[in-house]
């Protein structure tokens, strides 16, 4: 650690933790500026003055950016799922692509093109989390509100947006705190590879020409990727200060794979409306960044839920306390509204009550002058409601008559004197009796087997036209129906549930034995059941 805390942190309302390979540096975001940053080593000694900052500083919340070389970024497509599936499929190929998922992170970046239109993804993963874990240890013992942990190169995303680009592709190039360079390339505004690499020791006149090498070499490795365009150059953005700024100016110069942009930080961050981003003659980026990620910073990117539930109870306790106080001012000012024009209220009521009576008066004279109709409004409702209850289930008795009209055909004598139909899962509701005796589709035997699936079932009434009076003849006629329409397409089974002469034990036995009568009627009932696709209204 090579500052000590002042009292400047205790009014600090955003704190942002750049966590590197090598140590971290905190930059207390407060009034519109960033501080001068504190900045704390990675090893034992530096974990414990950080520790003491956070118990001598306010608990406001700490955003942690990351910027490590550990931080792997996989370009792939997973199907175009949703729901649980996409969950399930992302999970599965993040086990695949990283050892530790601990941190890991999927950006959608739009769909392919071609074949099945899978989705692009970008997978983003810190591959060695444990570089997290003494700083997070120290938040979480001192019960500090970590706001999320977020990825540098990501957090550059929103510099893209800001810094008016006018090409598809974009490499941006900052120098990071430590001698680091990062180069991070964007495709249409859409995040694809990000790279830190350590810079050698080498004096200030060879870092221009030693940055300008690396560049030439991250636009080969992108068109290795076939990430360019051959067509259209690179357009590099350098992000610097001071001499090497100046160095590069010199050096830089447009050739046909490459176009050079030059920006001083400064005069962004002025821009920008951000101040205090330059400290001398240092050409480092790490205070533009925190300052992108305190002032707008996006949703939560790689921390899990228990690492960021002090924030969340401490955003939920706010809000309560905001609730709260809308809730007592809203009902002093309601109680104050009523109070005022409860008088008035009080003769609106009354008004209002003559008006309903004439209103009233006047509707039981228009409704007398109306035609009658031919039914109540309670049943015309009813019916209503039946016809919307047949629309959604679309069912009707046409495939049932249809299978009925073929026995008839053979059948002339058979007249018909009433037909009750229905449909639903249990064909034997409804029959009205204990049936006697079944005919299946191609059997003589009867079934107790309880049919499944959904069907349509109708009692049949009818008589023997012309009957002289031979029962025999009429029972026998009424089995060759029943036994016919057992046998035609659709029909599950024919139930004889009346013939013109009883002759069950358990009925009384009537009828005419001569052979002629001229007052007796062949009477017979059948039941017809039906099976239909699948369930009403889905065949």
């Amino acid at each position: 650690m090579t500052s000590s805390p002042t009292s400047r942190f205790r009014i600090a309302k955003r704190r942002v933790l750049l966590l590197s390979s090598t140590g971290a540096t905190l930059h207390a975001f407060s009034r519109g500026r960033v501080e001068e940053p504190l900045r704390f080593t990675g090893d034992e000694a530096g974990v414990g003055g950080f520790a003491e900052y956070l118990r001598l500083s306010e608990p406001d919340p700490v955003y942690l950016l990351v910027d490590v070389v550990e931080e792997d970024f996989r370009l792939d497509s997973v199907p175009h799922v949703f729901g649980r599936d996409r969950a399930a499929v992302l999970e599965n190929k993040q086990a695949r692509l990283f050892r530790d998922s601990r941190y890991t992170q999927a950006i959608f970046q739009g769909r392919e093109t071609e074949g099945r239109k899978d989705d692009k993804v970008l997978f983003t993963s810190i591959i060695r989390p444990e570089l997290l874990d003494p700083w997070l240890a120290q938040l979480d013992r001192l019960k500090v509100p970590i706001a999320g942990i977020y990825s540098l190169p990501v957090v550059s995303g929103q510099l893209i947006k800001r810094i008016p680009i006018s090409s598809k592709n974009a490499l941006l190039v900052t120098l990071q705190g430590r001698g680091a360079l990062r180069q991070t390339f964007f495709d249409e505004g859409h995040l694809k590879v990000s790279r830190l690499a350590s810079l050698p020791r080498l004096e200030a006149s060879r870092m221009a020409s030693y940055v300008l090498q690396e560049i030439e070499r991250v636009r080969r490795y992108l068109n290795s990727l076939r990430l360019l365009n051959s067509a259209e150059p690179l357009q590099v953005y350098l992000l610097l200060h001071g001499t090497l700024l100046q160095d590069l100016e010199r050096q830089a110069k447009d050739t046909v794979t490459t176009n050079f942009q030059l920006t001083e930080i400064g005069s962004l961050g002025e821009k920008l409306k951000l101040t205090g981003l330059t400290s001398g003659d240092l050409p480092y980026a790490d205070r533009l960044f925190a300052s992108l990620l305190a002032l707008d910073a996006p949703a939560n990117f790689y921390a899990s839920a228990r690492e960021t539930r002090y924030h969340t109870l401490n955003k939920a306790g706010s809000l309560m306390k905001a609730v709260g106080a809308l809730s007592l001012a809203g009902g002093v000012g309601w109680g104050i509204f009523e109070f005022a024009h409860g008088f008035d209220k009080q003769l609106e009521m009354s008004t209002l009550g003559k008006q309903a009576s004439f209103y009233e008066d006047r509707y039981s004279r228009g409704r007398g002058r109306l035609p009658k109709l031919p039914a109540d409004g309670n049943a015309i409702k009813q019916a209503v409601e039946m016809v919307r209850t047949i629309e959604a289930y679309r069912e009707t008795p046409l495939a049932l008559l249809v299978a009925l009209s073929r026995g008839l055909d053979e059948f002339p004598e058979m007249k018909l004197r009433g037909l009750q139909w229905e449909s639903g899962a249990n064909p034997s509701e409804g029959a009205g009796r204990r049936p006697e005796r079944s005919v299946r589709r191609g059997r003589g035997r009867t079934t107790k087997e309880k049919p499944e699936g959904y069907f349509q079932a109708a009692n049949v009434q009818g008589r023997l036209e012309p009957f002289d009076g031979n029962f025999r003849l009429a029972l026998e006629r009424v089995n060759r129906f029943a036994a016919l329409l057992g046998e035609v397409e659709g029909i599950e089974t024919v139930t004889v549930l009346k013939r013109p002469l009883e002759v069950s034990s358990r009925e009384r036995l009537s009828g005419v034995a001569s052979s002629t009568s001229e007052s007796g009627e062949a009477l017979f009932e059948l039941r017809l059941v039906l099976r239909t696709h699948g369930e009403p209204g889905r065949s």
